[in-house]
């Protein structure tokens, strides 16, 4: 069978002013009411995508303070990198989420149309509860998928260059081995056996969250040489924070990896 990725998203938060009006004629009564509070869907969101019932999809997402996404998917049979995605979301009141954005499938998979690797979709609806819980609809090349996930509290973690510096394993390009490390100053560096090079630059975008921007040059690497930018958080596999989830992206293609310290 064909391996297919289901469209996903990463959600970002746009923060509300909250309630507007309120209030005030002296008499009290009468007045409109308040609407509620908008929810932040701020966070690192972990959850599934599935379309008809079926999971398709596993996924890593994180969510910035300033309406940017970025999202790992894994094929939800065996855990396999099955692509990558982009986009933007806002909460437009309350709890009411919408977006849109890109999809990238990685080699050896497809989008949800049999042919395509790289496809935009709508967030049609959605609804977040901060901090706990995100559900949205997707619709992309004609299709209909669902994301529900949970927030993973590692978002509340620390960020700085410190704890990302360091030389990292486990880290391939499509397949191809290669080296990775993050200097003190954030400086990125990647080579590949078979000679693609990475330079970049990693930042921390707040301190006080689990949360890095990631800027790349990609060169000596047919299909994939150009600039990128994306996000990244740490996880845990045998340490604390000693792996880079990260995800970058340009119009033609997205490169996903965790490296291990």
């Amino acid at each position: 069978m064909t391996r297919t990725v289901v469209v996903l998203m990463l959600v970002i938060t746009l923060h509300g002013c909250g309630g507007g009006g309120g209030g005030g004629d002296g008499g009290g009564s009468g007045g409109a009411a308040a609407p509620p509070p908008t929810q932040s869907v701020a966070g690192i969101w972990e959850g599934t995508l599935s379309e008809g019932g079926v999971i398709v999809n596993d996924a890593s997402c994180l969510v910035t303070e300033t309406n940017e996404l970025a999202c790992i998917l894994f094929d939800a049979s065996n855990g396999a990198l099955a692509g990558a995605a982009q986009g933007t979301v806002q909460v437009a009141s309350g709890n009411s989420v919408s977006g849109s954005g890109v999809t990238y499938a990685a080699p050896g998979y497809v989008l949800t149309d049999g042919s395509s690797v790289r496809a935009s979709f709508t967030i049609t609806a959605g609804t977040v509860a901060e901090r706990s819980t995100l559900n949205v609809t997707i619709s992309s090349l004609g299709r209909t998928s669902i994301f529900s996930g949970t927030f993973n509290p590692l978002y509340e973690r620390d960020s700085s260059l410190s704890i990302v510096a360091g030389s990292y394993a486990l880290f391939d390009v499509y397949g191809d081995p290669a080296s990775f490390s993050i200097d003190a100053n954030g400086v990125l560096f990647s080579q590949t056996q078979s000679g693609c090079v990475g330079n970049g630059q990693v930042t921390v975008i707040d301190p006080q969250v689990n949360g890095y921007r990631v800027q790349a040059t990609v060169s000596n690497c047919p299909g994939l040489n150009g600039n990128y930018e994306g996000l990244a958080v740490t996880t845990d596999l045998m340490g604390t924070n000693d792996v880079f989830l990260f995800g970058v992206f340009n119009s033609n293609a997205a490169i996903v990896g965790a490296p291990t310290k």
